[in-house]
């Protein structure tokens, strides 16, 4: 049986609450912060797909908010804003 490698894991995790979530600044937060302790802990191949949802989730979520990009993803790891 085919065993799903770290991108695809990554993606199923993360793909859909980052979609849905980009106006969100407690999603934000969380998921900021979420990304950096992966990125602390991560495989060095899991790297490219952390900082491709970093990315992605820095140039969306202002698009989709009032709120600043700084506003945005100041990491909170308690979802409190």
């Amino acid at each position: 049986m085919p065993v799903p490698g770290w991108d695809r894991v990554f993606d199923l995790a993360f793909t859909e609450i980052a979609l849905y979530g980009a106006g969100s600044p407690q999603i934000c937060r969380k998921l900021t912060a979420i990304f950096d302790n992966l990125s602390a802990c991560a495989p060095p191949k899991g790297e490219p797909a952390i900082d491709a949802q970093r990315a992605w989730l820095r140039d969306e979520a202002p698009r989709r908010s009032s709120l600043s990009v700084n506003q945005l993803l100041a990491p909170d790891p308690l979802g409190l804003g």
